[in-house]
């Protein structure tokens, strides 16, 4: 049996390993062979590893910004707000950003939030205060954050 390990110099990838019925049919010259393949094989890996992961960043790159567009509209709120209502949502829910951006864009409308009273609405300003939903927060900075039918001063 010879065994290779697969890696880069930012992280492991697994192990080559190759098996014979036949005792010592492995030489010096198939060592020598099976570093070479498994350096190949490492690079490779990485690089399709990599590929994957950018392709997944763009893909999700692009459904953040349509359920910003959504919420921007919808709402009228900035970009900023947007986003801050994306994570929000996604830290209320312990949901990922990729998994609350998709259900936005599937319903066009922001997911419910436990314990959120969906009927206090976003209010700009109630009586010199300001009313917002668990998912918006410092919609102007002298106010802070509140919860549903609570008021920041």
């Amino acid at each position: 049996m010879l065994g290779f390990l697969l890696f880069t110099t930012q992280e492991n990838l697994g192990a080559l390993n190759l098996y014979s019925s036949r005792r010592d049919a492995f030489t010096k010259r198939s060592e020598q062979v099976g570093w070479i393949f498994a350096s190949h094989a490492a690079v490779a890996l990485a690089s399709a590893r990599n590929d994957a992961q950018l392709h997944e960043a763009i893909e999700t790159r692009q459904g953040i910004g349509e359920a910003m567009g959504i919420i921007m509209n919808h709402y009228k709120l900035a970009q900023d707000q947007a986003f801050e209502v994306l994570k929000r949502v996604s830290q209320h829910r312990n949901v990922k950003l990729r998994d609350v951006t998709s259900e936005i864009i599937k319903t066009g409308e922001i997911p419910e939030v436990r314990g959120a009273d969906r009927s206090a609405g976003i209010s700009w300003f109630t009586s010199s205060a300001v009313l917002v939903t668990p998912w918006v927060t410092n919609l102007k900075p002298n106010y802070g954050t509140a919860w549903p039918g609570q008021r920041c001063a």
